[in-house]
């Protein structure tokens, strides 16, 4: 799967979490954590990933936005973080986790 298809997929997911889908979306299986947070889990590339909506409950930056209406979540590979999912003016903008908080808060100050 190429950096395009990734994209659009991680869309659909984003798109799925906001309309409360159930069932599949791509290779993902859509449901619940333990929290009650919107997950997608299944493998790209041979490899384990996880998409979680940020959980608004947290004290951190990221359920800072998600307080304030931004839909957010967090991708895990193979058990670690790797990307973070925002939606900004109805686009989605995807950050590395390393750079999220920077990028993220750099891009809404404006």
């Amino acid at each position: 799967m190429n950096v395009e298809q990734k994209q659009r997929l991680a869309a659909e997911v984003m798109r799925a979490f906001a309309e409360n889908k159930q069932g599949k979306v791509g290779p993902f299986v859509l449901g619940r954590t333990n929290n009650n947070l919107k997950k997608a889990q299944g493998k790209i590339n041979g490899e384990d990933v996880l998409i979680v909506e940020q959980n608004p409950h947290k004290n951190s930056w990221c359920a800072k936005l998600a307080n304030q209406g931004y839909p957010c979540a967090w991708v895990f590979k193979n058990g670690k973080y790797f990307s973070f999912l925002i939606i900004i003016n109805g686009k989605l903008k995807i950050f590395s986790a390393d750079r999220a908080r920077k990028e993220v808060t750099k891009l809404l100050a404006g």
